[in-house]
């Protein structure tokens, strides 16, 4: 049979169809009466009611119109035709999800460059891609009465030929175009629209009367002279009365109805994908390395072979447990990890991209992975823990060390910041201490007293009249460790100054508030050290932490405050606060009101904590019923993310809760400790700390999440501590305190104290607090600097172990391929992980030990060898040097956070990146 030619459609009304297979457009009449081209293929000469599933009335120019009209009607060929051709039929299948997922990627991008606030890109993509609709920007247009901007965004959903109702929109627009020109008397312009523009529309579709009504109108003086015009009022209620018309007849038109919404997505949905897949990139490297390098997103992502110097390890060191995750490919995914930099150690299987443990890393990238696109945060698979693939109970401390009797029921307690052995503790009594947990020794005691009563108000000097004791309702470190705040049940609170040594002394006495103060907490607004208070009063307070002035005072609240939790995201500042009938606001630093409100689960009594990198957001309450709610929050959303299951219902007191090491929930319910994962919801466990607890007890972690405290119900705090707290605190206890030297000055190391010389008395393992703050010039409240004295006498000093034995002494050779220089500088990294050296031809070298059985932690020790690292790049730091004697300069190095290295070598100061070695500042050359 020859071929037969397709016939040309004898009208374009509403009749007319499109074939789904190749597109071709004919009336119903015409398929039916002859059949289609394609009739063979749909077999419509054997049943002619397919016509209706075969084609379709939706076509612009190819068939079908949408990406879900494409898939069903693939999934209907299946069903229909099993017979026909299958890979002519998936290939439609596939190019239907192709073009959904295409259309889902176009809204990621328009999400991203609206937040990245490229609004004319965002307006323009959208036009051009006709995937939404945005009405609030199309009122803008009409609002601003910008008729050409407003056809050119039209003209990308719709044109004016395509359907009655996109006829009508572009006629109301050029219509009201016209008449704002006459009233406007801008008669000239009127013509010009409307031979131009309006002439379009004189067809049989419009009434004719109706343009020589409109031409009518060129000849009056005032359009409202009109009576069908005698109702027009000015310009801005003309257009808002165009866009409710033009809204109708958009939601009306079947061209525009399904784009007018904008698909719920979490917020940087694209970067989160990327940060995805770059994770599972890195999960695939043969050679994953702990920092990894991406330089772009153009390629995959790859870790080279790192430039090492390392000796092997022998395969006998590895437990036989180890081998067995490397055989077995179902231990990988839920097993512990293979440490990266020995692939030496890896089978067959581990060129197989399925059977590959995931890479590690220091313990924050194990923790939080890693990310490239600035704040980019890895997503975890569901039902994973976010991280690690598994928990080690060891991970929590278990093991109870020691229990510190306190007087009196304790209601608070703070670790010091950088002096991780010492925990501030404060009672139901009054009374205040500061314990060497190392030592298991009070370093210095406060019992409740006004240091000036007369300048106190009347009212409450008549209360001490009354009754002159107070409970301590919170205590609290600043960020750096040199201030303690304690806030009390009655009006005050007490700012004392810690320089280290068992020197405490009044800072300041501030009467925060009229009754209860029932929290504070330090802060930073305008990069000025503040103390935020809250009390019974029902307001928030904000002091200068150095001169006790009050800044700011919030109000608003109906209830109690409970409880603040300062924040700051970048150059945003806020303070949360919780009220005791479960109301959480949030407020910026300045007088005009809380900006969110929002009610607490149960309307409970809560506190709120964020996670040690400030990224997440939890709170913690009871309500009056003794129901406990621990929950996520959606960050700045006001919106719950997840509840924790497993809090008793019967609750005694408020349920208190503290974050660790960005990963861990511990609260005390049940006379328990209880600890959940944060990204599961379920119970992980509980810790007993050998029982005697009360039903809701205190709980503090130390910084590092080694040491946990837990109030008793013999009023005493019970340390418990990890098997690296325990090594810890071993190394403190060597330490023990001398005696106080004949004849230094009474007194002891009170709060009080006004001695004048101060000693330094507490040590830390891996940071001297006392030796950083040794001859810092720091601001008092009289506004005098000081500089603390640690070489008077009257002080007491840690005996530190001598070293009196070769035995004592460990020797570990640093790999190394150049061996005619030498050191300069030798200084640990802040992790412990590394050493860095500085040698004296301005070179600087890296030394790394890798997390590897037997160092588990991947910390600094003589019993395994480092390996000598460097970029993939092969970059060398090297400083400038100046052109004088090399043995004349004196080298220095300082390393910022482990992420940045300031050094000098004679020449310029040198800033290095860390991780790429890359130069990234030289300044402050030396003079000639």
């Amino acid at each position: 049979m020859g071929e037969v030619a397709a016939q040309i459609p004898t009208s374009f009304g509403h009749e007319l169809r499109a074939c789904r297979r190749c597109s071709l457009v004919k009336t119903y009449d015409q398929i039916r009466d002859s059949g289609c081209e394609n009739r063979h293929f749909f077999k419509i000469d054997e049943d002619p009611e397919r016509i209706v599933d075969v084609t379709t009335l939706n076509f612009n120019g190819s068939s079908p119109t949408t990406a879900t009209e494409e898939l069903y009607y693939s999934l209907s060929l299946l069903l229909a035709f099993p017979d026909s051709s299958i890979g002519e039929t998936f290939s439609h299948l596939i190019s239907a999800v192709m073009a959904t997922l295409e259309k889902d990627l176009m809204f990621l991008i328009l999400q991203f460059l609206d937040e990245k606030k490229h609004k004319e890109t965002v307006h323009r993509l959208e036009s051009e891609s006709a995937c939404y609709f945005n009405m609030l920007y199309f009122e803008e247009l009409v609002a601003q009465g910008k008729w050409d901007e407003m056809e050119k965004y039209l003209s990308g959903f719709t044109k004016i030929e395509d359907n009655k109702q996109s006829m009508n929109i572009f006629f109301e627009i050029r219509k009201h175009k016209y008449l704002e020109a006459l009233d406007k008397r801008d008669h000239a312009k009127a013509l010009d629209i409307f031979f131009k523009d309006l002439k379009v529309f004189e067809l049989e579709t419009y009434n004719k009367d109706l343009f020589k009504e409109m031409s009518l109108l060129l000849t009056m003086d005032d359009l409202r002279a009109n009576p069908k015009l005698s109702t027009y009022g000015d310009t801005t209620s003309g257009r808002g009365q165009l866009f409710r018309g033009l809204e109708k007849l958009i939601k009306a038109n079947p061209l525009l109805r399904d784009k007018l919404q904008f698909p719920v997505l979490e917020t940087s949905r694209l970067r989160t994908l990327i940060g995805q897949s770059l994770n599972w990139q890195h999960h695939l490297c043969k050679n994953a390395m702990p920092n990894p390098d991406i330089e772009t997103l153009f390629v995959d992502h790859t870790c080279d072979q790192p430039i090492t110097i390392f000796r092997p390890v022998p395969r006998a060191t590895i437990p036989p447990s180890l081998l067995e995750w490397i055989s077995n490919p179902a231990a990988i995914l839920m097993g512990p990890q293979i440490p990266s930099g020995h692939m030496e150690n890896q089978t067959a299987d581990s060129n197989n991209p399925l059977k590959r443990s995931r890479p590690s890393g220091t313990s924050q990238e194990r923790e939080l992975g890693f990310s490239v696109l600035g704040d980019i945060s890895p997503v975890p698979y569901s039902g994973q823990p976010h991280g690690r693939n598994i928990i080690s109970l060891d991970e929590f401390p278990k093991v109870v060390v020691t229990t510190l009797a306190q007087g009196s029921r304790v209601t608070s307690m703070d670790f010091h910041p950088i002096q991780q052995i010492l925990l501030l503790v404060g009672t139901i009594g009054g009374d205040v201490f500061l314990w060497d947990v190392g030592a298991r020794q009070m370093i210095s005691e406060k019992g409740f007293e006004v240091w000036k009563l007369d300048a106190c108000s009347k009212e409450l000097q008549a209360s001490f009249n009354d009754d002159e004791r107070a409970s301590v309702n919170h205590v609290a470190w600043s960020p750096d460790g040199s201030l303690i705040g304690v806030a009390y049940s009655k009006n005050i609170v007490h700012i004392y100054s810690f320089d280290g040594g068992n020197d405490i002394r009044n800072h300041l006495e501030i009467e925060a508030h009229t009754g209860s103060v029932n929290h504070l907490a330090f802060s930073y607004p305008n990069e000025q050290l503040s103390v935020v208070t809250c009390g019974n009063d029902r307001l928030i307070k904000v002091w200068d932490a150095f001169t006790g002035a009050k800044r700011l005072t919030f109000e608003g609240h109906e209830a109690p405050v409970l409880s603040v939790c300062p924040d700051q995201k970048k150059n945003i500042q806020v303070i949360l606060s919780t009220a005791t009938d479960g109301e959480i606001k949030g407020w910026f630093y300045d007088d005009v009101g809380a900006s969110v409100t929002y009610d607490a689960p149960g309307h409970s009594s809560t506190r709120m904590a964020f996670s040690s990198d400030r990224a997440r957001l939890f709170s913690c309450g009871t309500n009056k019923e003794g129901e406990s709610f621990l929950v996520e929050w959606k960050d700045g959303k006001g919106s719950i993310k997840r509840t924790y299951q497993g809090l008793g219902q019967r609750a005694v007191g408020i349920v208190q809760f503290d974050t660790t090491k960005n990963r861990f929930l511990a609260a005390g319910d049940e006379s328990t400790i209880k600890i959940w994962d944060m990204n599961n919801t379920n119970l992980l466990t509980t810790i007993h700390a050998d029982g005697g607890l009360p039903a809701s007890p205190c709980v503090r972690f130390n910084k590092e999440g080694t040491l946990l405290a837990v109030s008793t119900s013999n009023h005493g705090v019970r340390i418990l501590a990890t098997d690296d707290g325990l090594k810890f605190l071993k190394t403190a206890e060597n330490r023990t305190l001398a005696t106080k030297v004949p004849g230094g000055g009474g007194g002891g190391g009170g709060f009080g104290s006004s001695s004048a010389d101060a000693g330094i008395t507490m040590a830390d393992q891996s940071t001297s607090f006392a030796a950083m703050k040794k001859n810092e010039v720091r601001p008092l409240a009289d506004g005098k600097p000081r500089t603390s004295n640690v070489s008077g006498e009257g002080y007491t000093k840690w005996k530190v172990t001598e070293i009196t034995e070769p035995s004592q002494c460990y020797f570990l050779r640093l790999p190394d391929n150049v061996t005619d220089t030498k050191v300069s500088r030798l200084i640990y990294t802040n992790s412990g992980s590394g050493v860095l050296a500085l040698a004296s031809n301005a070179e600087h070298k890296l030394w790394k030990w890798q997390n590897s059985d037997p160092n588990l932690a991947g910390k600094a020790t003589a019993n395994t060898l480092p390996v000598l690292w460097k970029p993939k790049s092969g970059i060398t730091m090297i400083n400038e040097t100046s052109d004088k004697n090399p043995e004349e300069a004196i080298p220095c190095l300082a390393l910022l956070k482990d992420s940045y290295l300031v050094s000098a070598s004679g020449g310029g100061i040198s800033v290095f990146n860390m991780v790429t070695f890359k130069t990234a500042k030289t300044y402050m050359y030396p003079p000639f």
